[in-house]
């Protein structure tokens, strides 16, 4: 809808385009005049201002007769034009002007804070005016065993359970997978819970939804995103990131390994009086690159970057020979001390001099190498027998997808 501002401005234009144009053409009529041309008429000739011509002249009339016939044939009555002036404009009907207006975004247009601090009541009224038996505590204990669907309903209830329910504890993990768009008020609904864990698995969420909730979930440590772009995890590369433990990115298109040094690498964009410009991602323990375009040189810059890396997932990474593993496994790398999990399985470049590699890692306790045609079983078999490491050689089974849980959120 375009505001009364706005159209009281295209009244205004419009008339002063209208007045322009009838003073452009009196202008042009007396310079065609000046030149001995006849003068443009702007009035409409009106059926009123015509004096009709006269028959034909009978044989016999004067010439007089004839003459004033004729000229009075040609008269035509026009009355004095009057001086024009911006306020002597005629009233025009106003054109409608539609304004370009920009598309409106799903991040809420007010402030949104967090639930807020204070001690909540201890306990709440019935309908005599008595406090219930049940205080706070007891309370928050039972609402613990509730899924969130139902912890939603209890918010319905009254302001004293909505305070209650809105409790980080109650919102550690939420998940709004799926849900393409996001609406403003599933926005709303993560800043006012906090939660330490999030799912954005196959949402489409853009870089500005990304940063506008990075900036005000700073209790954020584990972030999945799952099916998402490249345009919109780099967000994290920002000052704004929290520093997080778990990141997923499972099957996110255009990670490379610029990608990954990027993420990886000292902060650029400082905020005012930052001192630290380290990353906040070298806190991770848990990265999940499993179906992305890296290569072996994205091992040394995990080594360098990443020392408390506990679980790396490398499915699907096509691009991943034996020699990556061995940068991972040198006497300098801080993440041969602390690697408990790997995962290289479904390559085609794994085979078993990888476990000469393996052999370094002094706290390994678990590895996938099923789907690598270029494996030799027994030799895995051995190897997990003589160290003491899980080997998977057989690919377990999918878990059963679990519907998404944003109707909480709405």
């Amino acid at each position: 809808m375009v505001s009364y501002h706005q159209q009281r401005i295209a009244k205004q234009k419009v008339q002063q385009a209208k007045y322009h144009s009838i003073r452009g053409a009196r202008r042009k009529g007396r310079s065609l005049r000046m030149r001995g041309k006849p003068r443009l008429n702007l009035k409409k000739r009106n059926s009123k201002d015509i004096v009709a011509a006269p028959e034909p002249s009978v044989p016999g009339q004067s010439l007089q007769e004839d003459q004033e016939g004729q000229s009075n044939a040609d008269v035509i009555v026009s009355s004095p034009q009057p001086k024009l002036t911006p306020l002597s404009i005629p009233a025009l009907e106003p054109e409608v002007v539609l304004m370009e207006k920009a598309k409106p975004t799903v991040i809420p247009f007010y402030v949104v804070r967090p639930a807020p601090i204070s001690p909540p009541p201890s306990t709440f009224m019935l309908e005599d005016e008595t406090p219930h038996q049940i205080t706070h505590d007891t309370w928050m204990k039972i609402f613990q065993y509730l899924p969130q669907k139902d912890v939603c309903r209890c918010m319905r209830v009254c302001k004293i359970w909505n305070r209650w329910c809105c409790d980080p504890s109650l919102w550690r993990y939420i998940s709004i997978a799926r849900m393409i768009p996001i609406p403003a008020t599933a926005l709303r609904g993560l800043v006012l819970r906090q939660p330490r864990s999030l799912d954005l698995n196959w949402t489409n969420i853009s870089k500005q939804h990304i940063m506008w909730l990075l900036a005000r979930l700073p209790g954020l440590r584990a972030l999945y995103l799952q099916g998402s772009s490249w345009d919109a995890v780099s967000a994290l590369c920002s000052s704004i990131c929290p520093p997080l433990r778990l990141l997923d990115l499972h099957w996110v298109s255009g990670i490379k390994d610029s990608s990954l040094t990027a993420l990886l690498s000292r902060i650029t964009n400082h905020r005012p009086g930052m001192v630290d410009d380290k990353c906040h991602l070298r806190f991770l323990t848990d990265l999940r690159l499993t179906g992305t375009d890296i290569t072996d040189a994205s091992m040394l810059t995990l080594r360098e970057c990443a020392p408390l890396l506990a679980k790396l997932d490398l499915q699907h990474c096509r691009k991943i020979t034996d020699e990556g593993v061995r940068f991972l496994a040198t006497e300098k790398s801080p993440i041969r001390l602390t690697l408990r999990e790997l995962n290289i399985a479904n390559n085609n470049n794994i085979s078993d001099a990888c476990i000469l590699s393996l052999r370094r890692f002094t706290g390994l306790q678990r590895v996938a190498v099923h789907s690598c045609p270029e494996i030799n079983r027994d030799s895995w078999t051995f190897y997990g027998n003589e160290s003491g490491v899980e080997v998977i050689l057989v690919r377990p089974p999918r878990p059963a997808r679990t519907a998404p849980s944003y109707s909480s959120m709405l």
